[in-house]
């Protein structure tokens, strides 16, 4: 009878047995009693955590640029909203009736005989937006403070050829690497011009 313990492992497949016990039949030499050859585990585990870090990384960034834009439009808002915008024709109009969200990501504020665009959903990709010309059957004749200073827009189409952008002295009112698509002798268009938007004429 030959001595157990100087017999070779067995192999079987791709793992090795480990469970060669001493000449006594006591404990064998190894708990685990099969080990693995097969490295694929580890590499799949590897490409887990890689896999994971890359997530992080990029929702950290993503994280981030929300938290600057958020930031500056902080910043800018140092002019507070007014109901009383004096180169609007509908500056008169000062009568809340309520405020709402559209389909399409506008927040709006709506009043006794229009409607101003106070807002919109960022969701931090560049898609194309579009300000109807009426919302409850009022037109939207105005687009708030720095609604798209900071936006990440493809484009923003304005229907109404009267509706009009609030400006300052120092922030445009639209991203300027924004496209605006209006009417060829609407308010935007005029804006567009004013600060640089790339223009298509709809």
């Amino acid at each position: 009878m030959s001595d157990e313990k100087n017999s070779v492992p067995e192999e079987k497949g791709t793992y090795t047995d480990l469970s060669v016990h001493d000449s006594e039949n006591r404990i064998p030499l190894n708990f685990d009693y099969y080990k693995t050859t097969d490295h694929s585990d580890s590499k799949r585990r590897a490409m887990l955590i890689a896999g994971c870090l890359l997530f992080s990384v990029c929702l950290f960034g993503a994280m981030k640029t929300l938290g600057e834009k958020t930031s500056q439009s902080k910043e800018v808002s140092a002019v507070s909203q007014s109901d009383a915008y004096k180169d609007s024709p509908y500056a008169y109009d000062t009568q809340h009736i309520s405020e709402n969200m559209t389909s399409n990501g506008l927040y709006y504020t709506e009043y006794a005989e229009h409607v101003r665009i106070t807002g919109y959903r960022d969701i931090l990709f560049p898609y194309d937006l579009t300000i109807p010309a009426f919302i409850n059957n009022k037109p939207v004749t105005e687009v708030d403070y720095y609604v798209f200073s900071y936006s990440v827009l493809k484009s923003l189409t304005v229907s109404d050829p009267q509706c009009i952008f609030f400006e300052d002295a120092s922030t445009p009112p639209v991203d300027t690497k924004v496209t605006i698509i209006a009417r060829e002798d609407s308010k935007a268009h005029e804006m567009a011009e004013k600060y640089g938007n790339p223009f298509y004429a709809r």
